[in-house]
């Protein structure tokens, strides 16, 4: 018997929250997609402009750097410098990196390694996260992201994706 392989698999992309912390962070890198302020996803050109209209463009047209310090989106998706940021006219962009790619980053610029690590029990599998870095003292220190005020037990998350999301938080958040 022949195994059914499943080719319908995209990249999962970083939430609205993480996608502003990672901006304060310094996130630079060129994505092909963003959110505008008010939280709308933008991932083609069509999109940018509100509007749905025919326009053949090469993909790495839309490959820039949303995070560019006083740049704005135009609600007719141009970029400006200096423009009055209203979330009427103009919106503050927050570039969409992958998950994996937000990882990365983290762990280059921040020497923080994320680690999605799964969980067999005769329940099923679940995912955990480990999270390794430089304490203050300059000592190699690790965790996993648990329940509050509980030492035992860890925090199950169904999907690595799930397990990704909430690393990245926790790291932007608590620990850079």
């Amino acid at each position: 018997m022949q195994k059914i392989i499943n080719n319908n698999i995209e990249e999962q992309r970083v939430g609205f929250d993480n996608a502003k912390l990672l901006k304060e962070k310094g996130f630079e890198v060129p994505t092909d997609r963003y959110y505008r302020s008010d939280g709308v996803l933008v991932s083609k050109f069509e999109d940018s402009l509100g509007c749905e209209r025919e326009y053949q463009f090469n993909s790495d047209d839309f490959l820039d750097n949303w995070n560019k310090p006083k740049w704005v989106i135009g609600k007719d998706g141009g970029m400006c410098f200096g423009c009055k940021l209203d979330n009427v006219k103009y919106f503050e962009a927050f570039s969409i990196p992958t998950k994996q790619l937000a990882i990365d980053w983290i762990r280059i610029n921040f020497n923080v390694d994320i680690q999605v690590i799964v969980n067999y029990s005769s329940l099923g599998k679940t995912y955990r996260v480990g999270i390794v870095f430089i304490n203050v003292l300059k000592q190699v220190d690790s965790l996993f992201i648990r329940p509050d005020n509980d030492t035992i037990h860890f925090i199950e998350f169904e999907t690595p994706e799930e397990a990704k999301e909430v690393a990245i938080n926790h790291v932007l958040t608590k620990l850079i």
